[in-house]
């Protein structure tokens, strides 16, 4: 790895005397500081987001082993030189992708060393260690929230790139300060002199900026009557532009594209312009380079500039379809610029985003076929250039697979979508395998000048798997650069890059994501060799279906080979871990296997079932109780060496053979690394170092545990150990719809006896009214009313019978919202029973009232129910922006009016915000653009029952779901404390789609959260938590989340939130300073002209979870 010093003409002062500040010595890590860091860190539980110790306070030993296993460039420490302990920590590492850069990792400072600017002198200290060494820029990666830091970063040099993940951060100053260009300002300048000279207005927000045609990051710097402005060009992570003023001296160069998003095959321009307003003329010599697939009309040129005079120079140049595309996070395919300017020898970066007119993606996953039969294929073209009229050509290598259509004429406007679903065919001998189809467009267009202009797209794979023997089918994922393997009923993904392998069970009522990636050191940590390019190879056998991944370590004489075996027809996969010693002589070395990085994600959620010797430990999946240290690392602590996760719907796990495990470590549940004892090998020797079994899908968490006892202690179940399924046979039941009314109305309820066996049961059948009405009469002829009950009896009907119940309300009914129950009884050899349920509404005397006017230049619509009242604004992402109860307590959290990032969620609005989102990293839940989409608002009323408002909008500012039209509802009654959520997504595209959908609630009480606690169903079992320091989420296995205050839950203000379908959407995240519930659509698949409608409640200060679990199951019937 080469590295470029960079030579100062001043001898760099020490950085605790930079200032007259607090006194502080910034020192390099040893291990006689390792009990001042440990009490340090321990520090700063109340500074970081779940607690920075996570839990368990860090010790003397626990600092060493973590800092013996950190590959660095260096590990500082501030010392307080008046009380001698470390108050602030901060490590520099090798980027784990740039060669070129360096990154900031763990920044930190004791809360007493707070605004005596610590953090400030450790980030210069790094940033000079970073120029030291020869590297051209510092990251830095910081989470959404930490809004705080952002002015200490942004004036050390960092800018925040708009595309990274959460704050993602990039300082140019290295590459500034030795730059032969941008240097000379420096000269005579002290080593930190750029800090005083910068001159930047400090925002909170990203540095998202265009000039020359280019996203650019813009330096100034300004010395009396001297000045310097730099253009880093983003994509290419380069200076691309410099002007400067000397003396009285002047000279800008400046390099730069016609376009910077480059479509393949469309010409573009790239120019260097020169403004010599110096006293000499200057001799200039260019040499372009560039990449795989561009072409350049000219490489070179030579002039003489003379004083006074301005040049410029326009190379034309196109990019072919063989050019690498845009990968976000990637540094951007560039045309270099080597120049000799005066005699001074410097290059000009210049990135371009590059891509295809079109891209061509199937939406919906793998497409799988078995031999004989036919599979629908979504194809989804994503226009990114003007309008343009195309031919859509699919094309098959192979007759055992044929599609249709072939060949589509396919029209699409401009940065918009199209498509078609397309038909595969097998032929009935058609061998199990995977087929490739191959799909490209013929395009006419025009060019960025207007002129017409013919393209051909490059060929993009889309694999056909045609399975049916039980063997897993491999195919090749070109867009992610990945290998895909696909069975029945899961995927495996294995990534080129850096070799994991990550499992995925598709079933509805599955899930599961285990990863699998094995490395060797020491030392551990962000290293280039994790990211390296993997060789990756498919074996098929009469069996199994075998992934081979294998690299060979730079530093070290050794082969990894990982081996993942994919039983026939099973959904246990096992990995063999395999290294050998390439050299002459023995090595020696560590071997660790390491799972998913953590984390809270809607796959990760439920419970975990760990198995100590001190006992079977159960816990959720994300709580920190069931990550690294709050738990045994030590293998001789656990009674078996397997873990399983389990949601209510299925469990998943993983086991191993403990042979040579010296280290367990969870990460939110799930394996996290499995370290091993000292390895050695001799020369020429191979030896498989351990093998780990994933269980990608089970009935219970039994299941995996049995399946460790067979396959690592060889033992079988005996048949008093089998656990028998839960029956769930029920012959007869009875099925009514919720009768909704307003008060003192007759009410008729509609009840269905099924009876699904082949046999008349006679019986006697008793109805009982709810409490406050009475029954009058029933539609079945020996039906008797009497003691306030209606009997019937020998009621035996043949098959299924339909029946009317007739009530009246009683004086006694309350004349407001109240959901009452009736039961039925069947009894006959065995009893049968059913319930039926009326859900009054608000009182007689009121209606909802709603209101519009204006706050804060935004349209706001208030509806008032007389019990509740609520905001809803079209101008502020049809989010409700504030909910009062009776009480006017304000039970939201709103960023009104205007948005913010927040936590993890970059696009923050607060109150109950609809998210729709897709798994692209620029439209994620993260980073989705919902709220700012131009929205339409009307009142609604329903039924002469409900009233609300509803939203409407078709999809423009997120891209990825353009075209998309989208309505929203909010709905009410009167003195109701219920709010109905319905929300409806319709494609009204010919492209078929792929989203998810979140609606987040902020809830506190008039913004307090101090008194919260939090009730819902976890494990099986009814929970309440309370806000604390660490982190809580997991899926409401009842889907209901209710938070209230900490009284009498009779009187006790509260929110509840309610969704009426079985399947786990209930999401709660609840980090300190911060509760969100949240109902969410994980999937949610859209063929073109298809429309899927969705629904959820909220429940004002709910009296009991009892009530909120009757009405839950009665949303759907509500409307």
């Amino acid at each position: 790895m080469m590295r470029h010093t960079f030579h100062s003409d001043v001898t760099s002062p020490e950085v605790k005397t930079l200032t007259d500040l607090h006194p502080i010595e910034i020192v390099e890590y040893s291990d006689d500081l390792a009990e001042k860091v440990a009490n340090m860190w321990n520090t700063w539980d109340e500074l970081w987001i779940g607690g920075f110790t996570q839990g368990v306070p860090y010790t003397e030993k626990r600092v060493r082993e973590q800092m013996a296993t950190m590959e660095r460039i260096s590990q500082l420490i501030a010392i307080d030189d008046e009380t001698g302990e470390a108050i602030g920590s901060c490590s520099v590492l090798q980027h784990w992708r740039d060669d070129e850069a360096a990154y900031v990792g763990l920044l930190g400072v004791s809360p007493s060393a707070l605004n005596k600017k610590v953090g400030k002198r450790l980030l210069l200290r790094a940033v000079q260690i970073a120029i030291e060494r020869g590297y051209a820029r510092v990251d830095l990666n910081t989470w959404a929230g930490n809004l705080r830091a952002l002015p200490l970063y942004k004036k050390i040099g960092l800018m925040w790139d708009p595309e990274g993940n959460g704050v993602s951060m990039q300082d140019y100053i290295p590459e500034i300060l030795r730059h032969q260009l941008t240097a000379p300002f420096f000269i005579g300048k002290d080593e930190f002199a750029w800090y005083d000279l910068q001159k930047r207005e400090i925002t909170q927000t990203p540095d998202d900026l265009i000039e020359n045609n280019m996203v650019v990051f813009k330096y100034i710097f300004e010395d009396e009557d001297n000045s310097l402005e730099v253009l880093v060009d983003r994509m290419g992570r380069g200076i691309t532009g410099i002007s400067r003023k000397l003396e009285r001296e002047s000279l800008s160069v400046h390099a730069y594209p016609s376009h910077q998003d480059i479509i393949c095959g469309i010409p573009a321009k790239y120019t260097i312009e020169i403004e010599n307003e110096m006293e000499t003329d200057l001799d200039f010599k260019v040499q372009l380079s560039g990449f795989e697939g561009i072409h350049i009309a000219e490489l070179k040129t030579q002039t003489i500039i003379k004083a006074g005079a301005s040049f410029k120079w326009e190379v034309p140049f196109t990019v072919d379809s063989g050019a690498p595309l845009h990968r976000t996070g990637h540094k951007s395919p560039s045309i270099t610029a080597s120049i000799s300017l005066g005699g001074v020898q410097s290059k000009l970066v210049t990135g371009l985003r590059i891509n295809s007119i079109a891209d061509i993606s199937t939406e919906w996953g793998d497409c799988k076929v078995a031999p004989g039969g036919k599979a629908e294929l979504p194809i989804n073209i994503r226009n990114q250039h003007t309008t343009f009229n195309g031919t859509l050509v699919l094309t098959s290598e192979n007759d055992q697979i044929s599609i249709f259509p072939q060949i589509s004429e396919i029209e699409i406007g401009s940065n918009s979508f199209g498509g078609l679903i397309a038909e595969i065919s097998a032929k009935r001998d058609a061998e199990t395998s995977t087929y490739d189809i191959w799909a490209h467009l013929d395009v006419e267009t025009e060019s960025f000048e207007g002129e017409p202009i013919k393209v051909q797209t490059r060929k993009f794979r889309i694999p056909i798997y045609c399975l049916g023997d039980g063997i897993a089918r491999v195919g090749e994922i070109d867009k992610e650069r990945s290998v895909r393997v696909v069975s029945e009923t899961f995927h495996a993904t294995a990534n080129r890059e850096g070799g994991n392998c990550t499992f995925v069970t598709p079933k509805a009522t599955r899930r599961a994501n285990p990863s699998v990636d094995f490395r060797v050191g020491p030392p551990f940590g962000i290293d280039p060799f994790r990211f390296a390019d993997r060789e990756i190879e498919a074996t098929y056998n009469t069996d199994s279906t075998i992934l081979t991944i294998r690299a060979k370590h730079p530093e070290r004489p050794l082969l990894l080979e990982t081996d993942i075996i994919f039983p026939k027809g099973e959904e246990t996969v096992r990995t063999d871990f395999w290294v050998t010693n390439t050299s002459n002589e023995a090595h020696t070395f560590q071997a660790r296997m390491y799972g998913p990085d953590g984390g809270i994600s809607l796959a990760s959620i439920g419970t975990t079932i760990i198995p100590l010797k001190s006992g079977i430990i159960e816990g959720p999946t994300t709580s920190i109780f069931t990550s690294n240290q709050a738990l045994p690392t030590d293998p001789n602590e656990w009674a078996e060496d397997w873990i399983a996760q389990y949601d209510g719907r299925g469990a998943t796990g993983q086991f191993w053979i403990p042979e040579r495990t010296k280290k367990i470590q969870l990460v939110f549940g799930t394996i996290g690394k499995l370290e091993y004892d000292d390895i050695t090998l001799q020369a020429g020797e191979k030896k498989r170092i351990s093998q780990i079994w994933n269980v990608l899908s089970a009935e219970h968490w039994t299941d995996i545990h049995q399946a460790w006892r067979r396959t690592i202690e060889g033992k079988y179940e005996l048949p008093y150990e089998v656990e028998e399924p839960e029956e769930a046979n029920y012959i007869l039941e009875f099925k009514a719809k919720t009768v909704v009314t307003h008060p003192n109305r007759t009410v008729r309820v509609n009840v269905a006896f099924n009876n699904h066996s082949n046999v008349v049961i006679p019986g006697d059948l008793v109805i009982w009214p709810p409490d406050g009405y009475e029954i009058t009469s029933v539609s079945i002829d020996s039906a008797e009313v009497s003691d306030g009950k209606c009997t019937i009896q020998n009621f035996a009907p043949e098959g299924n019978q339909d029946f009317l119940i007739v009530l009246e309300p009683s004086k006694d009914l309350p004349n407001g919202f109240y959901l009452s129950e009736g039961k039925i009884l069947h009894k006959s050899v065995s009893e049968t029973q059913g319930v039926y349920h009326i859900l009054q509404l608000g009182k007689s005397d009121r209606s909802v009232e709603i209101g519009k006017n204006t706050e804060s230049e935004k349209t706001v619509y208030t509806i008032d129910n007389g019990m509740i009242s609520f905001k809803v604004s079209p101008d502020y992402g049809g989010c409700i922006t504030s909910l009062k109860n009776n009480e006017s307590t304000e039970l939201l959290v709103s960023a009104f009016p205007e948005a913010s990032p927040k936590i993890f969620i970059e696009n923050y609005f607060g109150g109950v915000q609809p998210v729709f989102w897709t798994d692209h990293p620029d439209d994620d839940l993260v980073k989705a653009k919902t709220n700012l989409e131009q929205m339409e608002i009307n009142i609604v009323d329903m039924d002469d029952i409900w009233k609300g408002v509803e939203l409407s909008w078709t999809a423009d500012v997120q891209k990825f779901l353009r075209g998309l039209d989208f309505k929203i509802q909010y709905l009410t009654a009167p003195r109701s404390p219920m709010i109905i959520v319905t929300y409806r997504i319709k494609n009204n595209t010919s492209a078929p789609f792929t989203l998810g959908s979140s609606f987040f609630i902020d809830n506190a009480f008039n913004g307090d959260l101090s008194n919260m606690v939090i009730e819902s169903v976890s494990g099986h079992k009814q929970s309440s938590s309370r806000l604390g320091d660490i982190p809580t989420s997991y899926i409401s296995e009842n889907n209901i989340i209710w938070t209230r205050k900490d009284e009498p839950k009779s009187d006790s203000e509260g929110l509840g939130l309610m969704i009426p379908y079985e399947q786990k959407k209930g999401l709660l995240i609840a980090i300190r300073g911060l509760v969100l519930t949240s109902s969410t659509e994980r999937k949610i698949f859209l063929k073109p002209g298809d429309e899927q409608k969705f629904a959820f409640a909220l429940l004002v200060d709910p009296p009991n979870l009892e009530l909120m679990e009757k009405l839950r199951g009665l949303i759907l019937d509500l409307l």
